[in-house]
């Protein structure tokens, strides 16, 4: 036998063993990720959400931009920078980022919750509506959302519709937060309008045992509605818990449930605060994704692929000089 046909039979019987090694070698390898990469990422992330709270819009722009740019796989640039633009009066250029956060996380509410204000400053309630009602349907207890939906139902021209969605929400409200005074009342004058006259009774009842200091003008025409109601008198007690209701609306009990219901401070929409699942964990050890979890397990267990898909989803979609380009109709398939 030749040294040729030696040297091939040895290589070719040690190669497996080579293999292995190098597997071995690349499965225990477990890149460490630079803090300053972190350090950076959170701060813009800190101060993109100090600047909107601050409501500077340029410089809130800027950070989120350069978030995007470090962190092209996570929604909360892309919904914020959306935000800032819904600030800016610019609901168009906002629709852009927003919709590409909801391909990366089709399920945030808080994402669904700035594209529901972009369609309602857009004029588009039903489509406002459908994004809302997404948002309830799960997280019921969400009292903002709830909030939204009695004030586009109040607008509603069909009377049956507006006081029918009206009682849903303000019933959700109530249920979730039973010490809402302010919504509280609002259901009870709705539940006149459609003769649940007992039903607003039991309101009314609720009130006086929840709020015993009221002012004594609004007690007395509280006290008013009650009696009318329990006389048969509805046309009467429709006009006590009218002025019953104008008389509560200065009191600091009334603004504190509609400051509750509202939520954002009167700016509008709320920004995204956390980032998605994956990126908020590695930020929270300062480790690889190798460091957390097993290669076999990665997938099934951080949804690693359908997270690359969304990935993929954007790859031809870049920025330039700070702003979105792309999508185009595409965009809508997550609404599907």
């Amino acid at each position: 036998m030749s040294d040729r046909q030696i040297q091939t039979r040895v290589i070719t019987r040690a190669f497996p063993f080579i293999v292995l090694i190098g597997l071995l070698v690349y499965l225990t390898y477990t890149p460490q990720a630079e803090p300053e990469v972190f350090d950076t990422i959170l701060s813009h992330r800190n101060l993109g959400l100090a600047y909107l709270q601050e409501n500077r819009l340029e410089a809130a722009q800027a950070e989120f931009t350069h978030l995007i740019q470090a962190l092209p796989c996570d929604p909360l640039g892309y919904a914020n920078l959306g935000l800032t633009y819904l600030r800016d009066d610019d609901p168009e250029r906002a629709l852009v980022p927003v919709e590409k956060a909801l391909i990366l996380d089709p399920e945030n509410i808080a994402v669904r919750l700035i594209l529901a204000e972009i369609y309602l400053a857009q004029g588009l309630d039903d489509q406002a509506r459908e994004e809302l009602i997404r948002v309830v349907e799960q997280a019921p207890r969400h009292l903002m959302a709830q909030y939204k939906l009695v004030e586009l139902y109040a607008r509603a021209q069909d009377d049956a519709e507006r006081q029918e969605g009206m009682v849903r929400h303000l019933q959700a409200i109530v249920d979730a937060s039973p010490g809402n005074v302010a919504a509280r009342i609002r259901l009870l004058q709705i539940l006149l309008e459609q003769g649940q006259n007992a039903e607003a009774g039991d309101h009314l009842e609720t009130l006086r045992l929840q709020v015993p200091t009221l002012p004594k003008q609004a007690a007395d025409y509280l006290q008013q509605a009650l009696d009318r109601l329990s006389e048969s008198k509805i046309k009467q007690a429709k006009t006590a818990a009218l002025i019953f209701h104008n008389l509560m609306r200065p009191t600091s009990v009334y603004r504190g449930g509609i400051a509750e219901l509202e939520e954002g401070g009167g700016l509008v929409g709320s920004p995204v605060r956390t980032f998605g699942e994956v990126v908020r964990k590695v930020l929270e050890t300062k480790t690889s994704i190798l460091d957390r979890v097993q290669f076999d397990e990665a997938e099934s267990d951080w949804g690693l692929e359908q997270q690359a898909q969304r990935v993929d989803a954007l790859e031809s979609l870049d920025y330039d000089n700070g702003a979105v380009t792309g999508l185009g109709e595409s965009s809508h398939a997550y609404r599907k």
